[in-house]
């Protein structure tokens, strides 16, 4: 279960470099946050379903967008990307009980000093 979590936290934290070194390249120009995360997809090229939060915008590859769930946050987890049927068959089994069913992998924003701690511990 350790390791399980160790390389979650790993995955995190590499999304999260690639975002803020993606992030140095651009014009120079802060981008303000969105005042509130919308759960709509945004149109996109070849049908692929764009999600925005906090700034950023995830793109699900029309391929995977129906295979997915999204779910936005005001914290700092920004996106949280699920296996429907495996949420849907969870559901089914357990109606009260299926949080984190199907959970591939989310995005979160997290300080230099969190960073840090989360590539140091352990």
């Amino acid at each position: 279960m350790k390791k399980n979590l160790r390389g979650v936290l790993c995955l995190a934290a590499a999304l999260v470099l690639i975002l803020s070194l993606s992030a140095c390249g651009g014009s120079g120009e802060k981008a303000e946050p969105t005042a509130a995360p919308t759960a709509e997809p945004t149109a996109a090229p070849a049908a692929a379903a764009a999600f925005e939060n906090g700034g950023l915008k995830l793109t699900v590859p029309a391929e995977f967008a129906g295979l997915v769930d999204v779910e936005l946050s005001d914290g700092d987890m920004l996106f949280s990307v699920s296996e429907k049927a495996s949420v849907e068959a969870a559901k089914a089994q357990h109606p009260d009980n299926y949080q984190g069913a199907g959970w591939l992998f989310g995005i979160l924003r997290v300080s230099q000093e969190q960073f840090h701690e989360m590539m140091c511990s352990d």
